[in-house]
């Protein structure tokens, strides 16, 4: 059966840049969204909890909470954070140095702090760290076995981005047998957590017959989900079917 339709991220699993977002809380527990400038200063230097470390990156990394965007500064407090064990911390150093965005890439280092974060269970780790030994770039040595058992268990944690990168891997067929029934397995799943990306690409499935018995009524019915979840191909496909 030939694979007549387009995969985001052709042949390449996917790098998922999902930062988690601040959260700050005061010592009485209540949520803040900014502080004063007047406390700026004094945070950073009185600063040694790992959650308030952690925080104080997110605030240089997104420019927030009376902050300037510094992504070194970022850097700094995202390191003494995971230096103290934060698991986040230790993801988002992963993340940006693998994603390079404002810093030259470091693969080597976006392997050793995501390992760190995928040894302790962090499924986007996990996932993320797939990629790195899949894609084999900065000088990583390509490991399909290691990408496939990573992507595994961050999958076992329900982790959506996994699904669509198991989807991925049975659909190329990358240190695994090429399996479309299992490729569309996977992506349905995602898709039906409401991932758009999943949800065009299990369309296109049902459209061709790929993985899954033609349907053309349940294509559609995908197709209108990724556009309603904003997917801008699926957006385009259902005005060209409402014409």
């Amino acid at each position: 059966m030939q694979k007549n339709l387009r995969l985001i991220n052709s042949k390449k699993i996917m790098l998922i840049i999902l930062l988690p977002f601040l959260i700050s809380c005061s010592q009485e527990g209540s949520i803040r969204s900014k502080i004063t400038t007047s406390e700026v200063l004094d945070v950073q230097t009185t600063a040694e909890d790992a959650v308030e470390l952690y925080n104080l990156g997110v605030y240089y990394r997104d420019g927030i909470g009376g902050y300037k965007k510094d992504i070194n500064k970022s850097i700094e407090f995202f390191l003494r954070s995971a230096e103290k064990e934060n698991i986040e911390a230790q993801y988002n150093l992963g993340v940006i140095y693998s994603d390079g965005e404002n810093i030259k890439p470091d693969y080597m280092l976006a392997l050793h702090w995501l390992q760190k974060a995928a040894d302790r269970g962090y499924a986007p780790a996990q996932n993320n760290l797939a990629a790195l030994y899949y894609n084999g770039e900065g000088g990583i040595e390509i490991d399909y076995n290691k990408a496939l058992k990573l992507i595994e268990k961050s999958y076992k944690q329900g982790y959506t981005p996994a699904k669509i990168n198991l989807g991925s891997t049975y659909f190329y067929g990358r240190g695994v047998s090429e399996d479309l029934v299992l490729a569309a397995k996977y992506y349905e799943e995602a898709a039906e957590d409401g991932d758009g990306d999943a949800q065009l690409i299990i369309a296109q499935f049902y459209r061709d017959g790929v993985g899954v018995s033609q349907n053309l009524d349940k294509s559609i019915v995908w197709l209108k989900k990724a556009a309603k979840n904003g997917n801008v191909e699926a957006i385009q496909y259902v005005k060209e079917l409402e014409n």
